[in-house]
């Protein structure tokens, strides 16, 4: 399976644009800055700037600015512990110096650390159905009855002083948040007291804080690329905070209401550094020789405290 990808390069103040079909990012982080050049210089596609059709994944190396971007693959977007110990090994052992980090933008974190303008163009299109709410929170959803450690969101109101807490069996609260303040009634019943989540390939991606007090509506998300501008016309008058993939600047704004378990699975992450070690174009052999990837690696797990 391969998606419509994108590789930037930026060097020596020109940034190139190349269009490939690629599935998962992550084992071409494992190359050096000359390889990974050589290769994006290798694809057919010169698009010629960023292209909201090559979009599904994503790969930025800005040697300018010392700066790694990449979206795209399961593991590195739904897997939210992982991640952190990726960007880790990349940043200490293979790319020292650098920044890496994961874009739950894409393309729009691209433009953004580009100078440029934002290919993501959301079509506005008509307001919502808003009789689809009784699959999402209504009669006909599994709000706040979810089995421990499936994949899903909260969306919690505070209104008179008093907060509603809530879980919904969707990996996208920003799904539902153009229904506006249609939300806010149906969801104004006894729910959950308090929320502690994993961050190990369980729990939540995504939450919404609708704070009716002071019109504020603050979200956070793993993956979506429409800005808040295409929700603020569902949200009048309110202040919409989008704080991307900063999961722990919304358990603040919930006063911790909702937490976050931040333990990892540190066997399970390694065998998934371990298997990005290859690339398929490549013959699937070893990116790194196994010897001296097994070298960087105890290095790594060595002073590595997650």
């Amino acid at each position: 399976m391969s998606y419509c990808a994108s590789i930037v390069i930026r060097e020596g103040g020109k940034s190139s644009f190349h269009g490939l079909s690629l599935y998962d990012p992550l084992p071409y982080l494992f190359l050096r800055p000359g390889q990974l050049k050589a290769f994006a210089d290798s694809t057919r596609f010169d698009l010629g700037g960023l292209n909201n059709v090559w979009s599904e994944t994503g790969i930025l190396m800005d040697a300018d600015g010392k700066q790694l971007l990449y979206f795209g693959s399961d593991d590195s977007t739904w897997e939210i512990g992982f991640r952190k110990v990726l960007d880790a090994f990349l940043e200490r052992s293979l790319w020292p110096g650098w920044n890496v980090r994961f874009c739950p933008r894409h393309l729009v974190d691209f433009a953004e650390a580009l100078g440029l303008e934002s290919p993501m163009t959301p079509w506005l299109g008509d307001a919502p159905d808003l009789y689809d709410l009784k699959y999402w929170i209504g009669s006909e959803s599994r709000l706040d009855s979810l089995n421990d450690g499936e994949i899903s969101s909260a969306i919690m109101v505070r209104k008179g002083g008093a907060h509603y807490l809530h879980t919904i069996d969707s990996m996208y609260v920003t799904d539902i948040l153009d229904h506006g303040e249609e939300l806010v009634a149906p969801l104004l019943k006894p729910g959950l007291d308090k929320l502690v989540s994993g961050i190990d390939g369980d729990g939540l991606c995504s939450s919404a804080l609708i704070d009716c007090d002071g019109r504020t509506l603050t979200y956070w998300y793993v993956d979506e690329d429409r800005p808040s501008e295409y929700f603020q016309r569902f949200w009048p008058g309110w202040e919409l905070v989008d704080i991307q993939d900063d999961y722990q600047a919304f358990s603040k704004a919930t006063d911790e209401i909702v937490a976050f378990d931040e333990s990892i699975d540190m066997e399970r992450a390694i065998a998934g550094i371990r298997a990005c070690n290859h690339i398929d174009v490549y013959d699937d052999k070893p990116t790194i020789p196994p010897e001296k990837f097994e070298s960087m690696l105890s290095s790594f797990l060595a002073g590595y405290q997650p």
